[in-house]
């Protein structure tokens, strides 16, 4: 189902997620910021959220392989979760999908629905830290195969 993904031209830094994900954008704000000078912005769903950026928006779907080939748009996938006992309770699928679909993903370090994640994929609990890990992109690209690696090799995620 998930094409092979290149290199391309430019990074393409983007957020996938429902209008439910509208509160954890503010920990980003800061990456965004950067991403929006020096990247391609893109944000997938989440129709109810405002960006003040310049960025390429794809609506929400309800078609599987359609979701999956908008996925592989996006180079670094984020991936903000603010603390609260609802959000502390949501899946840490959006890392394995941006793995699958070659992207990086840079999840929430100081939320446990990616605790398991914090060896894998680079990882930001702070605005400044999200930014700074954005600016290491030539960096954390590579980490993306130890990840898709894992998957396909194992065909599992990381255990809970």
């Amino acid at each position: 189902d998930w094409d092979s993904v290149g290199p391309r031209e430019t990074t393409v830094v983007g957020f996938a997620g429902s209008a439910s994900h509208q509160f954890d954008l503010h920990i980003v704000d800061r990456a965004l910021d950067w991403a929006a000078r020096n990247a391609t912005l893109a944000k997938l769903g989440a129709s109810t959220s405002k960006w003040r950026w310049e960025h390429t928006t794809v609506p929400w779907t309800d078609d599987l392989a359609e979701y999956r080939r908008n996925l592989q748009m996006v180079d670094i996938g984020l991936c903000p979760l603010k603390r609260s006992d609802w959000h502390d309770c949501k899946s840490d699928i959006k890392a394995m999908e941006y793995l699958m679909a070659g992207a990086i993903p840079i999840v929430q370090a100081d939320s446990p629905v990616f605790k398991d994640w914090l060896d894998l994929v680079p990882s930001a609990s702070t605005p400044k830290q999200w930014a700074n890990l954005l600016r290491a992109r030539t960096v954390i690209r590579l980490i993306l195969l130890t990840g898709q690696r894992r998957i396909l090799l194992t065909g599992q995620r990381p255990t809970r």
